[in-house]
């Protein structure tokens, strides 16, 4: 099981059948679109995973097809699923052995020694890239995640993760902020940056791509709706890349990757790998202190906040944020409403 998987009634007041039947976009003010959730690695084939997701408890596994996404909840009695086994590619009830397809479908009861075509578990839309687990939430999604062209089969990458305790936007933001760089990151990566610096911002529905050396386009760093970020520092050599995966409102878990060409070799990119880790854990620890101390959690509800010039990311990120939000509600999907992952 994860680290961070959690029993989410408890601490929300919400009842089991809301938190394990319904995923929550809009309850925690995000919008629709494939979210990087994990890492393919955390899905060994064999293991039966429990993630918290869109707080929501959600099962993940491997059938000979497919990795498999569903709600962590047998429709019979609410027994955690992931307690179960796996067994002839389904997934068995620990509680009475009910056993469950990939399709979610109630192939087995042992009780009457046949399947029950009115029990089903909810399956989700997944897709697996590079390695990254993306889950697809709402009908406003496309067909596909989306990623970074600039990431090819010939890098190496080592991947730093960390959650932190604050709502998604406020994580995501604080990636769009240079001008904090020489006074939170002066001793690690902000030495010498020139605050008042006039940077270059190239503002889409897909993201938000920013030059902060208008002379340099080859450098910049760029985010892609609803939840990736690419770092370029030096072309074609050395990246930075950072999903952040919402756990539920309060909680947002982040996987930093770092990409690079310098050394492939397994054994000497581990060690180069391990040393990265271990700046970037330096430079993340100065930022989650800080970005913690925010207040209200998520920057949706920040409408007293004054922005300046280098904040025209950050600006255009809650403008397009809230309107993906609407679009789904206009879709009629209100924010009073739970909405469920689209599995279609």
């Amino acid at each position: 099981m994860l680290e961070e998987t959690e029993g989410v009634a408890d601490r929300k007041g919400y009842t089991e059948e809301e938190v394990n039947w319904y995923l929550m976009p809009t309850l925690m003010h995000l919008p629709p679109g494939w979210y990087a959730i994990a890492e393919s690695r955390e899905i060994p084939k064999g293991k039966l995973v429990a993630l918290e997701r869109f707080a929501t408890n959600l099962l993940l596994w491997r059938s000979s097809e497919q990795l498999v996404i569903m709600d962590d909840r047998c429709p019979h009695r609410s027994a955690r699923l992931s307690l179960g086994k796996l067994r002839n590619g389904a997934v068995t009830c620990p509680f009475h052995g009910f056993e469950f397809s990939d399709s979610g479908a109630c192939t087995f009861v042992p009780e009457t020694k046949n399947p029950a075509p009115n029990l089903s578990v909810q399956t989700y839309r997944v897709n697996e890239h590079d390695g990254m687990v993306f889950v697809r939430v709402g009908e406003h999604s496309g067909e596909y995640p989306p990623w970074f062209d600039e990431i090819s089969d010939d890098f190496a990458h080592s991947t730093l993760t960390s959650v932190w305790a604050c709502h998604i936007t406020r994580c995501i933001e604080n990636q769009l902020d240079y001008a904090h760089l020489p006074f939170l990151h002066g001793s690690t990566i902000g030495g010498g940056v020139d605050p008042s610096l006039s940077a270059e911002f190239e503002l889409s529905e897909e993201g938000i791509k920013v030059y902060t050396n208008r002379a340099n386009k080859k450098t910049f760093f760029q985010f892609k709706f609803p939840n990736i970020w690419l770092l370029s520092i030096i072309p074609d050599r050395l990246l930075l890349l950072l999903a952040f995966a919402p756990i539920d409102d309060k909680r947002t878990k982040l996987y930093l990757r770092t990409y690079q060409r310098f050394c492939t070799f397994p054994l000497l990119n581990n060690i180069l790998g391990w040393i990265m880790n271990w700046q970037n854990k330096l430079v993340l620890k100065q930022d989650e202190k800080v970005v913690l101390s925010q207040s209200p959690s998520s920057s949706m509800r920040a409408d007293d906040e004054r922005l300046y010039p280098s904040d025209q990311g950050i600006a255009f990120f809650r403008k397009q944020w809230k309107a993906r939000m609407q679009k789904d509600n206009d879709a009629g999907v209100g924010e009073s409403q739970l909405c469920r992952l689209c599995d279609s």
